[in-house]
């Protein structure tokens, strides 16, 4: 990870494993709440799936709704993280997919930039960091195409704490 976009699920620095190489991009079928390398002009990123072509998604105040269903979103503690090089504490949040994938998001806040997104049909997979306040995302670039998503992360191979090591992200 080259950046925050994905705590507290990836931090900067880790290296992760995946399904497919990320030149290898259009054979990966992520689902829904999978943490996915894709490509965007050139260039790979991580981040996780959420909702895939067809659906319908929306952020009202932060919250995630799919197909007019807002995501369970439960109140999960807060994490520290460095912000423009001061320390702050943000809200953690446990959000639940329909399928039942679960993962924790960073909220620093209902007013961010990207917290309200109006209804927008999905002409590909819809992508969003776990940081949702540090992150450019689907709600900057739109939906990624299926022949741009590489590769579906598998692990956590290396990281500064050896304890997150195996774990899936």
């Amino acid at each position: 990870m080259s950046s925050a976009s994905m705590l507290p699920t990836l931090v900067e620095g880790d290296i992760i494993g995946a399904d497919g190489w990320k030149g290898d991009c259009g054979r990966a079928k992520p689902a829904p709440g999978q943490v996915v390398i894709y490509r965007r002009e050139g260039q790979h990123f991580v981040a996780r799936a959420v909702a895939e072509a067809g659906q319908m998604v929306e952020l009202k105040g932060g919250r995630l709704s799919i197909d007019g269903k807002p995501v369970t979103s439960v109140a999960a503690g807060s994490h520290s993280i460095d912000f423009l090089g001061s320390p702050r504490t943000v809200d953690v949040f446990r959000e639940t997919l329909a399928n039942g994938a679960s993962y924790l998001t960073l909220d620093m806040g209902p007013d961010g930039e990207l917290d309200d997104i109006p209804p927008t049909r999905l002409t590909g997979w819809y992508v969003l960091g776990d940081h949702r306040d540090n992150a450019a995302d689907s709600r900057f670039h739109g939906s990624v195409a299926e022949a741009d998503i590489c590769a579906a992360a598998t692990s956590i191979i290396m990281a500064k704490d050896v304890s997150r090591v195996g774990q899936r992200p």
